[in-house]
């Protein structure tokens, strides 16, 4: 076993690519989509790879998120889930909200967006607050939707965006249904099911040939009974772990 460097970043996305063939992981990323994420990446530290003379065997990646917090507290079990949804047959029905109106990214300051994120996502298991680079609006300004009172103020959000895995046993391309929240004050309104709805119908239009989504099993909104009853059916689930440092 040696520490890994950025050369061996090809290896590590054949070897997940393997792994999503053999059923063991749900989808394996783009060489692009990790060199951006692994950027700054300190391999020396935190990478370690077993190879022998086939080549690389197993990777271990180690990533970390900046916070407040300093040392170990606790470790925290959760279900995580992949849903997915085909794109054939009738879509539900996309049915508006009284008092509310669609706005797409474009129309909204992304100051906005980051407030309505965070706080929409504050009372998740996981969370922590996100910066306006972190959510990349602007790739997709027609599917990144917010739902607004009629006072203008915002109330829920949905990103999505549509990817094309090289290595993947979906129906390319996939549209990925990518955060779904809703302001506590809002909640329990039909906020949710208006946006997914309207998403999917727009996912379907831009050409997504299936959607996926991915929701905490044990989400304590019941959002995966919502995601079931619009099509989407649970066909991967990973258990993740993690250790908070306070």
């Amino acid at each position: 076993m040696r520490p890994g460097h950025v050369e061996d970043l090809p290896a590590v996305v054949r070897l997940w690519e393997r792994e999503v063939l053999a059923g063991r992981r749900d989808s394996a990323p783009h060489g692009r989509f990790m060199q951006r994420i692994l950027s700054g990446f300190d391999w020396e530290a935190c990478s370690r790879v077993e190879e022998d003379a086939t080549g690389m065997r197993g990777v271990a990646l180690v990533l970390r998120r900046h916070t407040e917090d300093t040392t170990v507290a606790r470790v925290e079990a959760a279900v995580a889930w992949r849903m997915d949804r085909s794109f054939d047959g009738p879509l539900p029905a996309v049915v508006p909200v009284d008092g509310y109106r669609l706005l797409e990214s474009a129309s909204v300051p992304p100051a906005a967006w980051v407030d309505t994120f965070n706080g929409s996502f504050a009372d998740h298991w996981r969370h922590t607050d996100r910066a306006v680079e972190e959510l990349r609006l602007g790739r997709w300004p027609e599917l990144e939707l917010m739902a607004a009172d009629s006072a203008g103020k915002p109330a829920a959000i949905t990103l999505c965006e549509i990817e094309k895995y090289e290595v993947d046993l979906r129906p390319q391309p996939v549209g990925l249904v990518g955060s779904v929240g809703t302001l506590p004050a809002h909640r329990r309104r039909g906020l949710a099911r208006w946006l997914v709805t309207e998403s999917l119908a727009r996912l379907k239009a831009a050409g997504a040939a299936t959607a996926s989504l991915y929701v905490d099993g044990k989400n304590e909104h019941r959002a995966p009974d919502l995601y079931s009853d619009l099509g989407f059916e649970v066909t991967f689930d990973t258990t993740v772990w993690e250790a908070t440092f306070p």
